[in-house]
């Protein structure tokens, strides 16, 4: 019953014979009721609609909430004149009202979808997604009809904000699928098979593969990334899609060096080993070795940043420059894949970026800190000289304190500085 007060509150002309509601609820839904009403509150009214919602499952009249929906539809998708604010917060009331009332705000959504013509409604796509976040497995009735109106508009979408809406669609839709094709049972509809879902995504796949793979924002690559992921864990159940979802490994791999977020990355590369370890499919033997490749480097990376910020924090002991001894091994391991020169690109930019890391922390260390001068030099000599030129150390760093020595007297005289010490500097 709090519901359904709360949505004739706000929404009937008629508030003040309304019972049991607050003044300033009142007050609220006179504001969101004329048309001179502050974006602000409008907002506030939605979240706080959508809080109610949350938290209660009574169903209201059809006429009520046929007006609930007209309205926050409206304000989700008008462009001018309301508020991103106001836009999310709609669309967000959608959802929530969802949960009661499923089929009555898919279908709205539906509509829309199918009419969208140039496609300028980018938090339809968006509450789309949040639908089958929130509701997968009630969601999968309607991934054909969802799936085949996002088909007739793909050519359409130009705007890296539009991308970002569609891919949300692509991703969570699929992954709706994928945990529907795990729990199939928990639901009362007729059970629909693996081969119905791939013939639909099977043309998204493959337009996003043609047309999308070479963004270059960054959040638009990020949503490629998780569309990707996705559909690659659905297609790869059927035998026939396999060979297209294993030729995309490498393009999923090289997205450590393209998105900034390696997390996201990492997230989505588990997604699809969880439904292949689920399937029971084994990776192509060409493409293990570059999985495990892939993932070592990252962990490389990992323990590298820790050593960095441990290293920045404080020297008490020897036992610190066992951290730095990690740093050395890793840059000679490194340089020792570059040197093979038989790396495709992706590999020796990730070489390389591990050896600048490397490098990072080494520039990085306080000399300040008492002890590091008597630790650091020898664990550098130690990895920069050969070992068999091991007993040169000594008389190298006599002659270097000489030469240093030297160097100091002769800045401190007037007139030029002597041949040998200007040579030194080489």
């Amino acid at each position: 019953m709090v519901v359904k007060a709360f949505f004739e509150y706000l929404l009937a002309f008629d508030v003040e014979n309304l019972p049991n509601t607050s003044k300033k609820l009142k007050s609220k839904a006179n504001l969101f009721l004329s048309g001179l009403r502050p974006q602000g509150d409008r907002a506030e009214v939605y979240r706080e609609l959508e809080r109610v919602l949350q938290g209660d499952d009574s169903r209201v009249q059809s006429a009520v909430l046929a007006r609930v929906i007209a309205a926050a539809s409206r304000d989700m998708r008008v462009a001018q004149g309301v508020t991103e604010e106001v836009r999310m917060a709609a669309s967000d009331v959608l959802v929530a009202l969802a949960r009661s009332h499923f089929d009555s705000v898919m279908y709205e959504l539906q509509c829309h979808l199918r009419a969208l013509g140039e496609i300028s409604e980018d938090l339809v796509f968006v509450t789309l997604g949040k639908l089958a976040s929130s509701y997968a497995l009630r969601c999968v009735p309607f991934v054909g009809m969802t799936l085949f109106a996002l088909r007739t508009m793909l050519s359409q979408v130009g705007s890296s904000r539009t991308l970002r809406a569609v891919c949300s669609v692509l991703e969570q839709w699929s992954k709706a699928v994928n945990t529907y094709l795990g729990a199939w049972e928990q639901c009362s509809f007729p059970r629909m098979g693996q081969a119905q879902f791939c013939s639909s995504v099977s043309p998204l796949f493959h337009h996003v593969v043609g047309s999308w793979l070479g963004c270059e924002e960054e959040e638009a690559k990020q949503a490629v990334l998780g569309a990707m992921a996705a559909m690659m864990g659905l297609l790869v159940r059927k035998e026939e899609h396999r060979e297209r979802v294993w030729e995309q490994l490498p393009w999923l791999l090289g997205q450590y060096q393209q998105v900034q977020d390696t997390f996201r990355v990492t997230k989505a590369l588990s997604y699809f080993l969880e439904i292949l370890g689920e399937m029971q499919i084994p990776i192509p033997q060409d493409e293990v070795q570059a999985f495990g490749t892939a993932v070592h480097c990252q962990v490389a990376r990992a323990v590298l940043r820790f050593t960095k910020e441990l290293l920045g924090c404080s020297v008490q002991s020897c036992s610190a420059w066992d951290l730095v001894a990690h740093v050395f091994a890793t840059f000679s391991q490194a340089s020792g894949r570059l040197a093979q020169r038989k790396l495709s690109q992706a590999e020796a930019q990730e070489a390389a970026d591990l050896q600048a890391l490397c490098l990072d922390i080494l520039r990085s260390l306080d000399v300040s800190v008492q002890g590091m001068t008597k630790l650091l030099w020898p664990r550098l000599l130690q990895y920069v000289v050969p070992a068999q030129y091991a007993g040169t150390l000594v008389p190298l760093c006599r002659c270097l304190r000489e030469l240093a020595e030297s160097r100091g007297r002769a800045g401190g005289k007037d007139g030029e500085e002597e041949p040998d010490v200007v040579a030194s500097r080489e």
